[in-house]
């Protein structure tokens, strides 16, 4: 008798596919068995088997305009009333996913949420990834308060069910909505927790590793750390694109804008023809707007500047920190929009996103015409989450504000923040002014030996204090030169002859050879 009911295969394959499908593929360990049983169970399940294929495309392959388009060729993406509830919130969660994928977090949202009412029950693997691409949604729409709650459930409920690859991508999220509250160090202890992962293994566990370790690179470059970065692959493929954004800030934070110029140009180029997510084109959009003042590219500045797109309850994440971005770029030349700054800065304060809200702070401050030290200790005293490469990438507003803080009464009992400022102007301070070796050398065309000398102290950052000691002339004297060299070069601002005496000091580089005009950095 026990052989008369014994299920056919196919029948068992199939209970097997409904019963541990989603929770082998997010566990990610054992993905090869998963994908024989998919294809035993196609014909006995094929609603459960077509829905799973295409989450396995979408998180495996990580191809969802694929899986999306293999379930509507096979009617099932469009036809959902005569569904099991069970496909129904894998197709929702497929879904989710894929919007998630494509930048439209409201429409990955409301799908997320749709698989979360069609789970039967909490504890599924499914409702557990629902979760998850619901706080990874909110995460990228902006709100980091709401995705942590989010995130925190699905974390807990990955780790109780060994879903490891599930458990990764929480982590990895959660690490981001840290960062944006101002929780870095909360983040940091996170992922220490997490069991180290492989970034050379199959993926998916080898895609989420390399987002991992992305992740705590792009922690130790913000606090101007020193890094390994990975060596990528020629031709480079699509998913290196990050990576190399990170080894031109790098090249950046070490000074070295000559030899980052050709990778930020591949950059550019490789962003007009592919699709990129959001997120990558932000950390583009941040070297882009350093890249243009150390080189001194004021047009490239001024297209920045104007890029502010309008801030309203639906704006996202990335257009939030291109707009971050468009206010420092309108800063380094001078003419910040205040207005449109404080409209940004009350909305980044309503989400809670503080280490974005730190940086805009930093920069209206740095904006003002004579801002004393005063507000500047205030902006440290704000508890704000503060970080040294904000204050290195706007180097031609900080610098000069940086030496007078620490030579104020206001840094007395800041004695973090003195550290951070010393630690930024190591980076910042040249050796000696940029003529000083070769005082014969060629000069730009209508200005003195002595103008020359003086706009080249202030493209090194020095205020006009310190170029009168090292030039042995009077405060005055410097004054009446930098009045000159306003008039002479159409300069409105300090930022503007900043970037002024770089461009001109490359120019005369070029033609005179390496080294006699170098505006050069201490990396110690």
């Amino acid at each position: 008798m026990s052989l008369v009911h014994e299920p056919k295969p196919s029948e068992e394959a199939g209970a097997r596919l409904r019963r541990e499908g989603w929770a082998r593929l997010y566990a990610g360990s054992d993905l090869a068995s998963l994908q024989a049983l998919l294809q035993q169970a196609a014909t006995q399940a094929p609603a459960d088997a077509a829905v799973l294929h295409a989450a396995w495309q979408t998180e495996v392959m990580r191809q969802p305009h694929e899986a999306l388009r293999g379930l509507r060729e096979a009617g099932w993406l469009d036809a959902t009333a005569g569904l099991p509830r069970r496909a129904r919130a894998g197709l929702a969660l497929v879904r989710a996913r894929a919007a998630q994928m494509f930048d439209a977090a409201g429409e990955a949202q409301a799908h997320a949420r749709e698989a979360l009412a069609e789970v039967e029950d909490d504890l599924q693997p499914l409702a557990v990834a629902a979760r998850f691409v619901l706080g990874l949604a909110q995460l990228d729409a902006g709100w980091p308060q709401a995705a942590l709650e989010s995130l925190q459930h699905a974390l807990r409920a990955s780790r109780r069910d060994q879903l490891g690859y599930l458990e990764a991508l929480c982590a990895h999220a959660m690490g981001r909505a840290l960062d944006d509250l101002g929780r870095a160090d909360e983040g940091v202890r996170l992922l220490d927790s997490l069991a180290p992962l492989d970034a050379a293994a199959p993926a998916p566990l080898g895609w989420v590793a390399r987002s991992l370790r992305r992740q705590a690179r792009g922690r130790r470059l913000r606090s101007l750390q020193a890094v390994e970065l990975p060596v990528v692959q020629q031709p480079a493929d699509y998913w290196s694109f990050p990576d190399e954004v990170q080894a031109v800030m790098s090249a950046l934070l070490q000074g070295e804008a000559a030899l980052a110029q050709p990778a930020l140009t591949a950059l550019e180029t490789r962003a007009a023809l592919d699709f990129h997510c959001a997120r990558w084109r932000a950390d583009l959009c941040h070297v882009q707007v350093w890249a243009a003042w150390a080189r001194g590219d004021e047009t490239v500045l001024a297209r920045w500047a104007a890029h502010a797109p309008a801030i309203d309850a639906q704006t996202t994440l990335a257009a939030l920190r291109e707009a971050v971005c468009a206010c420092a770029a309108g800063a380094l030349l001078g003419r910040l929009d205040a207005a449109a700054a404080r409209s940004l800065a009350a909305e980044l304060e309503r989400r809670q996103l503080a280490a974005l809200g730190s940086t805009l702070a930093l920069v209206a401050c740095l904006a003002q015409p004579d801002p004393g030290s005063e507000q500047l200790a205030q902006w440290w005293r704000s508890g704000r989450t503060q970080q040294p490469l904000d204050l290195l990438w706007l180097a031609p507003l900080s610098a000069p504000r940086l030496q007078a803080f620490l030579r104020d009464r206001a840094s007395v009992g800041l004695a973090e923040a003195r550290r951070c400022c010393e630690r930024v102007l190591q980076y910042l301070a040249p050796t000696a002014l940029p003529v000083q070796a070769d005082g014969a050398g060629p000069l730009p065309e209508g200005l003195t030996r002595q103008e020359w000398r003086v706009l080249c102290g202030i493209a090194n950052g020095f205020s006009n204090e310190q170029i009168a000691a090292r030039l042995h002339v009077s405060l005055s004297t410097v004054k009446t030169h930098v009045n000159r060299l306003y008039g002479k070069l159409g300069l409105g601002s300090r930022a503007e002859a900043v970037t002024r005496g770089r461009t001109l000091a490359a120019s005369l580089t070029a033609d005179s050879g390496p080294g006699r005009f170098a505006i050069s950095h201490d990396r110690a």
